[in-house]
């Protein structure tokens, strides 16, 4: 599309007006020659100096110098390197080993996984396994409702494999089964999909893998007291360390006793487990 600009005859009539009532002649209205005056625009000093102009350069290598340094002994100390079977500090794991059986960061595995760490354990204060499992997608936790016998979670429709690091739990969904206590592990791993078949006869939907609290080179040792609903009265502790001065030999022994009934009446919910291990 173009645009014409059309100039009426009034034009000349009116341009003489307009000059005597800005104070200009006629002449000076129509003469194109009033030249605007330059406009000028200063650039910012620089230094000039090849001490300025290095300090830069020098700033942005010694930070690359910096980078490529080791770090320190005692800092090192202090940032525990995370592995697939090792404890997690805080909910947040970053490394698995449910979805290639090997020590693989999660960013890096295309299964969907989901870790529930030892931390979340406790501030959830889940009694059972199926019970740390209300907040992970994809999972309907009291599928069956509450029982003492087991744990029967169901994922994507289906009733999964439980594993106990990595080896298949035979008895699971049967009569009278054993049941893995919370306490005795240190993380919580669900593997959703068909990839789970990755570990042979399994459910497509996907599959429950939990990791047992391993013997630690750091010593710790714990012990506390449970009290709740249905007159449940529990006593647990948690040592490990190193059982040679050189480290060569680690420990752990956990132990878990309760007392406890359940809201069906005449069914006890009582447990004994002793778990000592030897690295």
């Amino acid at each position: 599309m173009t645009a014409r600009l059309r100039t009426t005859g009034s034009l000349g009539t009116a341009l003489p007006m307009l000059a005597a009532m800005m104070g200009v002649t006629p002449a000076e209205a129509q003469s194109g020659s009033t030249e605007l005056p330059p406009v000028v625009v200063e650039q910012p000093s620089r230094p000039t100096s090849r001490a300025a102009r290095k300090r830069p350069v020098a700033s942005a290598a010694s930070r690359h110098t910096a980078r490529r340094q080791p770090v320190a002994p005692a800092a090192a100390a202090d940032v525990r390197a995370e592995t697939a079977t090792g404890p997690v500090r805080g909910y947040l794991a970053n490394q698995s080993g449910t979805g290639t059986k090997t020590d693989t960061p999660l960013r890096e595995t295309s299964q969907s996984i989901t870790v529930v760490t030892a931390d979340r354990v406790t501030d959830q204060a889940a009694t059972t396994v199926q019970e740390t499992l209300r907040y992970v997608p994809g999972v309907f936790v009291d599928a069956y409702g509450p029982d003492s016998r087991g744990d029967f979670p169901r994922f994507r429709g289906q009733d999964p494999n439980i594993y106990l690091d990595g080896t298949r739990v035979n008895n699971t969904f049967t009569f009278n089964e054993w049941r893995p206590d919370p306490y005795t592990l240190e993380r919580i791993e669900v593997l959703r999909g068909p990839s789970s078949v990755f570990y042979g006869d399994t459910s497509t939907a996907g599959l429950l893998n939990l990791v047992s609290k391993r013997p630690q080179a750091e010593a710790a040792n714990e012990i506390g007291v449970q009290y709740g609903s249905f007159d449940r009265k529990q006593v647990q502790l948690d040592s490990t360390g190193k059982l040679t001065k050189d480290g060569e030999w680690l420990y752990r022994v956990i132990g878990v006793f309760r007392d406890s009934n359940s809201q069906t009446d005449y069914v006890k919910d009582d447990r004994i487990v002793l778990a000592p291990s030897l690295t």
